[in-house]
């Protein structure tokens, strides 16, 4: 399961002014394959970055590839301020709201419901589940 918050704002930062905040982080590295997509180096972990296509850029998603309560909070904590800086504000996709950083409190506690699927099949259970076909 992947977790995701965005970035909005309408209109949104000029593309180039964007790009340039993203190049000169530190934690963020551009993908070698798409100009769109970025990697945001954290202690807790890596996450994909996707910018919007459009100029002026009206959304920006921060995709975490699994359920982690320290990377996704270190990745919120991330976003808030390059939303700052930037002028979008923040939305946490799963929890449905836009996030401020007064908001922390009541989102640790979401985030500590969360729980990553199970994809192992206990130990000598060797029958598929009955929602896949292969």
């Amino acid at each position: 399961m992947a977790y995701d918050v965005m970035l909005l704002a309408d209109p949104g930062p000029a593309r180039t002014e964007l790009l340039r905040v993203l190049k000169e982080a530190e934690q963020v590295r551009p993908d070698g394959d798409v100009e769109s997509r970025f990697w945001l180096e954290l202690p807790q972990g890596r996450v994909q970055i996707n910018v919007g296509t459009k100029d002026p850029v009206e959304s920006v998603h921060c995709l975490v590839e699994r359920i982690d309560t320290a990377l996704i909070e270190s990745t919120t904590l991330w976003a808030l301020e390059l939303g700052r800086r930037l002028g979008m504000r923040l939305e946490d996709v799963q929890w449905g709201h836009e996030v401020s950083s007064a908001d922390l409190p009541r989102l640790r506690e979401y985030w500590s419901t969360l729980r990553p699927p199970v994809s192992v099949p206990a130990e000598g259970n060797t029958r598929r589940p009955w929602w896949r076909v292969w």
